[in-house]
């Protein structure tokens, strides 16, 4: 009876050594199609977060100095001491920044989600005519409460108010 492998001098003959690892390195053709299928799942779940980070970008939720490192980093793929160097700025600002530019980004998205689950869950409310136009300019026009307040022509604590009256029904 012959054991295979398991001394360091093996047994085997080397041409029976060589059909052995030949054997273990073929993958089969279900292994095949499972990584293309991965592979192909990744490309689409990447597609996807881009098509998301163009949407967020052209809606304004990084600044226009956000963008600009987030081009240098992930669209050039550069490093944080070129990042440093192309700018003229130091390699601490530079790492605050990286920091800072998904924190925005994150930032962007949850908003998006929020107010989303807002405008779904204001139908089933009963508003006055004037939390309606509040609520309408503020989540899904996105203006600012300041915005809101001059264009209604009233104190931004009136709108404040109003906001929390109808965030406080949602909730």
């Amino acid at each position: 009876m012959r054991v295979e492998g398991s001394l360091q001098d093996d047994p085997l003959h080397p041409f029976e050594l060589e059909v052995k690892k030949k054997i273990a390195d073929a993958s089969s053709p279900l292994h095949e199609i499972v990584e293309r299928e991965t592979q192909e799942e990744q490309r689409r779940i990447l597609r996807v977060t881009r098509n998301k980070l163009t949407r967020l970008l052209k809606e304004g939720a990084l600044t226009a100095k956000q963008r600009e490192y987030f081009e240098l980093f992930y669209i050039q793929k550069l490093s944080n001491e070129e990042v440093a160097k192309k700018l003229g700025v130091t390699s601490s600002t530079v790492r605050r920044m990286r920091q800072d530019v998904p924190k925005a980004l994150h930032k962007a998205l949850s908003w998006k989600r929020e107010r989303r689950r807002r405008l779904k869950a204001i139908s089933a409310l009963h508003l006055t005519a004037n939390q309606r136009v509040v609520f309408r300019l503020r989540y899904r026009e996105g203006l600012s409460v300041s915005e809101i307040a001059k264009k209604l022509g009233k104190l931004r604590t009136a709108i404040y108010n109003v906001l929390a009256r109808v965030t406080k029904k949602i909730s």
